[in-house]
């Protein structure tokens, strides 16, 4: 399960990137946790339905989830001065 995850993390980084810069993190990284919390929520019953429904959630989770490093990013670097940036992750 980990390597559908990790399928979907990666796909369209710059997009997400492009997003966050543009709607900011606080609206992208909201919508990334509302979809991946449904994800999560969808999962026993996509694993109760079949294996495509399973591995669908699985992707939608890495797919919603690979939001939060750009977004954690976006923040940090509106957020704190830059003297203090490296303390802040």
């Amino acid at each position: 399960m980990a390597v559908i995850i990790s399928l979907g993390i990666p796909d369209l980084a710059n997009s997400r990137g492009t997003l966050v810069d543009y709607y900011g993190g606080k609206l992208v990284m909201a919508w990334g946790v509302a979809l991946w919390s449904m994800a999560t929520l969808l999962t026993p019953w996509a694993a109760k339905a079949s294996l495509w429904a399973l591995l669908a959630m699985r992707m939608l989770l890495g797919i919603a989830e690979g939001v939060a490093l750009p977004c954690m990013n976006n923040m940090i670097a509106r957020w704190f001065p830059p003297t203090e940036r490296s303390r802040a992750v």
